[in-house]
């Protein structure tokens, strides 16, 4: 895939895990304004979606599929973390070099939206 395919910037984000004052063990993850774990250009796209009703919210779960250049810190992406993309939170559920070659990590993701 040429580089001009990458066109949006892509966050990827890991929790941390602390110990609180009552000594339960909680996941912390990092704002929009903090450091991500990763910062990586990317093509993207929806390959699904349902529509839904939370707390009389419409809301839209969206499978999303981001496409990036492999490197060995794309290649370090893995479930459990996520993508922070245009204000919204995406996890991840698989992130791997498909074809074998190297050249491309797909990252395949859940997330909602408000409709």
């Amino acid at each position: 895939m040429s580089a001009g395919q990458y066109r949006y910037r892509i966050r990827i984000e890991a929790p941390t895990r602390t110990v609180n004052p009552d000594g339960q063990t909680v996941t912390v993850w990092p704002s929009e304004h903090d450091a991500p774990f990763l910062a990586l250009w990317a093509n993207y796209f929806i390959s699904s979606g349902d529509q839904g009703e939370h707390h009389k919210q419409q809301q839209t779960q969206v499978n999303a599929i981001f496409r990036v250049r492999s490197t060995p810190a794309a290649r370090s992406v893995t479930p459990g973390m996520r993508v922070r993309f245009r204000g919204q939170i995406y996890e991840i559920a698989t992130a791997e070099d498909i074809d074998g070659r190297n050249r491309e990590v797909v990252i395949q993701t859940t997330g909602t939206r408000a409709a």
